[in-house]
């Protein structure tokens, strides 16, 4: 028997967990430590009261757990709050049963027998959680087609003992289009140990569309430099000429990304369009887009708007802004998560009629460029470059921080890193490559300087901002088949 207090208001939840050795399958049948660290990190991470804690793992309203054994991480997060399905094969369906029933969860948490490679067929559902499924190498294909199978957005938390099986089925889960990212175990976690790893993956359609990813914002700038429209999910396309791959996606999105706003004729209307692509879960991107607009506004009101130098100047200060204002919000957990950020301003030129100037701003490996028209198709003018640590440039600065870029510790897959860790070379936040004091922002292992673009373009044009799960799998003329 387990036993774990669980924090809720009014009084701490004391869960209870029988094990039963007596069962044939003995490795379902016991709580392992793995499922025990991840455990206390839910336990010890979520939100109370509706206190929201920056950066700490949590789980979505909807969750599932695979291979659920004695059920035991399905439960915690049932008794905190979560509706959650227990699932795992026909022998262990009694255990999970008596332990939602000794716990009084009956309203939060069922069971359902799943076999790996089969769907669960349930809908909603928002994050997965897995302990110690990765043991036998022939289970691993059908372990990672149940996680295929599953209808996104969807976050799958992993925790795993070592036992010299799972970079194998880390190399499957990213050939498939997920996202791997391992966390960091907070002290104090009576479990911790070298032996086990949790991971937070987001599959490729959460990638596409999770609010993590793109916020747009209509703003409008009064003579008191008000802002009279908030942050909104800007549209999803679909992709042309790739069968299948997202096929969940609606059809192409065309006509403007917000609901028409009525303003003042003599308040000037600015655009600001960005994405946000986290890394170490989505608290980087979410603090970023709800604070973006503020920053570019004062930013702008600081710097002028009135020369291309004092613009670019502007769009730099935003950029390094958000970065302190991570440090603060987020606190320790800003040294292990970031966000990549590409960003467009645009405005309508008055000196020059028809025109709409632009600025483009690009940090990281999501990419953006503009697409003119012409005769009712689009041509692709231009690209920003990804800031990868392979990149001769930012290979050096790199180096002279004092850093190294190599493959992670032991992979096989040949993906150059910052230290072996970081698939980015420049990025909001990841605090752990930006503590030599005695550099500069743009001097760090991990920059927090942009490059900056301006320019100029015509009713009708395009510019497309994606992340590289977009771009990783798009070549920027597919892309512009979205529009064409």
């Amino acid at each position: 028997m387990r036993r774990v207090a669980i924090p809720r208001d009014g009084g701490d939840h004391v869960l209870e967990v029988d094990v039963n050795l007596a069962l044939s399958d003995e490795s379902g049948a016991t709580v392992w430590d793995s499922a025990l660290c991840l455990g206390e990190m839910l336990i010890k991470r979520q939100p109370l009261s509706g206190e929201a804690l920056i950066g700490a793992i949590t789980c979505g309203e909807r969750v599932l757990e695979l291979g659920s054994g004695t059920g035991y991480c399905g439960l915690v997060a049932a008794a905190l709050g979560h509706k959650v399905t227990l699932t795992d094969r026909p022998v262990m369906l009694p255990l999970l049963e008596s332990n939602i029933a000794s716990n009084k969860l009956e309203e939060r948490a069922d069971v359902q027998e799943l076999q790996w490679g089969q769907a669960p067929g349930i809908e909603g559902i928002e994050t997965v959680i897995m302990s110690d499924c990765v043991y036998l190498p022939e289970l691993s294909p059908l372990l990672l087609s149940t996680l295929d199978a599953m209808e996104g957005p969807l976050t799958v938390l992993w925790a795993n003992e070592v036992r010299g099986v799972e970079e194998e089925f880390q190399e499957m889960l990213l050939r498939s289009g997920w996202s791997l990212q391992q966390l960091v175990i907070p002290e104090g976690n009576d479990y911790a140990c070298e032996e086990i790893r949790v991971y937070e993956m987001p599959g490729i359609q959460a990638l596409l569309r999770k609010d993590v990813i793109s916020s747009t914002s209509r703003i409008y700038f009064g003579p008191g430099g008000e802002e009279t429209a908030c942050v909104r999910p800007a549209p999803n396309i679909k992709a042309a000429g790739l069968p299948g791959l997202f096929d969940d996606l609606p059809e192409l999105v065309s006509g403007p990304s917000l609901p028409a706003v009525e303003k003042p004729e003599d308040l000037r209307c600015d655009c600001l369009f960005a994405v946000f692509d986290g890394h170490g879960g989505a608290a980087a991107a979410r603090a970023c887009a709800e604070r973006i607009p503020t920053e570019i506004r004062e930013e702008l009101d600081a710097s002028g708007r009135d020369s291309p130098e004092a613009r670019r100047s502007a769009v730099q200060g935003t950029y390094l802004a958000l970065d302190r204002h991570l440090r603060i919000k987020l606190g320790f957990a800003a040294r292990e998560c970031g966000t990549t950020c590409v960003f467009a301003y645009a405005w309508k030129d008055e000196e020059k009629p028809g025109k709409i100037g632009v600025l483009l701003a690009n940090l990281g490996d999501s990419p953006n460029w503009p697409n003119p028209c012409s005769v009712g198709c689009y041509e692709v003018a231009g690209e920003t470059k990804d800031h990868t640590p392979s990149a001769p440039e930012e290979e050096k600065r790199i180096k002279a921080a004092g850093g190294k870029v190599e493959t992670f510790p032991g992979s096989r897959v040949p993906v150059l890193r910052v230290d072996g860790f970081l698939g980015c070379s420049r990025a909001l936040g990841d605090f752990r490559f930006k503590e030599d004091a005695a550099l500069l922002p743009e001097q760090q292992k991990v920059s927090a300087v942009p490059e900056v673009y301006e320019f100029e373009c015509e009713s009708g044009d395009a510019i497309v901002l994606a992340c590289d799960g977009v771009f990783d799998v798009l070549s920027s003329s597919k892309v512009a088949m979205c529009f064409g």
